[in-house]
């Protein structure tokens, strides 16, 4: 999970700890739809994985992010 969090604290620019599973884009600013799309690449990358839309609209809260990855 730690890899997760650090990954998303680059991507939105801001320190995402394991007290922040429930938050949502209107929690962190920086999370819009193109770092939401940043983001979802650089987890495929990473993960090598291939994320559909429904997955990746889905992905709409950290915690929810790291669910899906620890498919």
């Amino acid at each position: 999970m730690q890899k997760i969090l650090n990954i998303l604290s680059e991507v939105f620019d801001t320190d995402i700890t394991e007290d922040k599973l429930e938050f949502t884009p209107e929690d962190i600013e920086n999370w819009d739809s193109i770092t939401h799309m940043e983001l979802m690449s650089i987890l495929e990358e990473t993960y090598d994985i291939e994320l559909d839309v429904e997955d990746i609209m889905e992905m709409d809260s950290i915690q929810k992010i790291i669910d899906k990855l620890d498919m």
